[in-house]
């Protein structure tokens, strides 16, 4: 009966932790290797933690080839950045900040996408990647940690 319990509580906190905040956007929801990505920040959005930021760059942590930032631009309202997705990188994680002190790093969970291929299912080490991220992400919650370490090693050898 205790499993059951875990699993029950696991489902139901599962898709809010993962979820994206509303105020950034990634465009195509699933990008392949070789297209380009569009990252968006809305500053006026419930959450957003840059509202009046001058200038804005995102961090982009690659698994491959390494990492490096980006300068986004202000349109419409909105900083965007697109930029092409390398052939042997696998995952994205990333997080923004203005040229001052100030970042938004989702609560030091960051923001992720992964990388699809052809037949329409994540790229082989995608979710090892994912699930080796959330020791950082999630450091002192043990529990929600290794339960979606779980998830991402499943769905990892499922591929």
């Amino acid at each position: 009966m205790r499993p059951a319990i875990g699993i029950s509580l696991l489902a139901f906190l599962a898709p809010p932790l993962l979820a994206q905040e509303d105020y950034v956007t990634i465009t195509p929801a699933q990008p392949r290797h070789g297209e380009k990505i569009t990252i968006t920040y809305d500053p006026s959005a419930k959450g957003a933690v840059l509202k009046n930021a001058q200038e804005m760059e995102v961090y982009l942590g690659f698994r491959f080839p390494g990492e490096s930032m980006k300068t986004m631009e202000l349109r419409g309202g909105k900083w965007t950045t697109t930029l092409s997705i390398h052939d042997t990188t696998t995952a994205l994680q990333y997080f923004f900040f203005n040229s001052g002190e100030k970042k938004d790093d989702n609560g030091r969970k960051f923001w992720d996408f992964l990388l699809y291929g052809k037949d329409h299912k994540p790229v082989k080490g995608a979710h090892w990647w994912r699930a080796s991220s959330f020791g950082i992400r999630y450091p002192q919650d043990r529990r929600v940690r290794d339960s979606l370490m779980a998830i991402e090693y499943k769905e990892e050898l499922a591929l």
